[in-house]
């Protein structure tokens, strides 16, 4: 394990790091708004919602992921039969 991450050193670059992060949210919400509708989703997400899930710490980036798209509206991918 690295000693430096029990520094305040590393500390404080992850404060910087999510500081940056958390700047790009309200670009990256609209982002994703208009990726969905370039997509052709109808959408009636609010951006607020999308920047909320955008900040969220979940551990699983997989759940947050199908929030997402939950959110803006993309339907449920189709089940495929299992092959004989």
């Amino acid at each position: 394990m690295s000693l430096w991450v029990t520094t305040p050193e590393f500390e404080e670059a992850i404060r910087h790091k999510r500081a940056e992060l958390d700047a790009e949210v309200p670009a990256d919400a609209e982002g994703a708004l208009v990726w969905a509708s370039a997509a052709g989703v109808q959408t009636a997400a609010q951006q607020s919602r999308i920047e909320e899930l955008l900040r969220a710490r979940e551990t699983f980036v997989e759940e947050l992921f199908d929030a997402l798209l939950d959110e803006l509206g993309f339907p449920e991918a189709a089940q495929s039969s299992p092959q004989p």
